[in-house]
């Protein structure tokens, strides 16, 4: 990420968009880590409504950030690098 952000510099535009997928990946980290978590918890315990619950607000949660991920980098990022090349 460094490289991308030495990159960035005299890009204002490219700056902001990489601070945004930098910020995504911190929020799909929580995401996943989440998931994996209620994932585990399944295999530990009998399947119970809380644990199946807790599974399903992650993968929402993942659901959710990774649309405005790809977004983020269709809309933001791509029209940048397409523009200054």
């Amino acid at each position: 990420m460094l490289q991308d952000r030495d990159k960035a510099r005299g890009y204002p535009q490219l700056d902001h968009g990489l601070k945004l997928l930098d910020g995504d990946h911190k929020v799909l980290d929580a995401a996943l880590d989440e998931t994996q978590q209620a994932l585990d918890e399944l295999n530990e315990t009998s399947v119970c409504r809380d644990s199946l619950a807790d599974l399903h607000k992650g993968s929402l949660a993942l659901n959710n950030i990774l649309n405005r991920h790809i977004w983020d980098e269709e809309e933001v990022i791509i029209p940048i690098f397409l523009k200054h090349g």
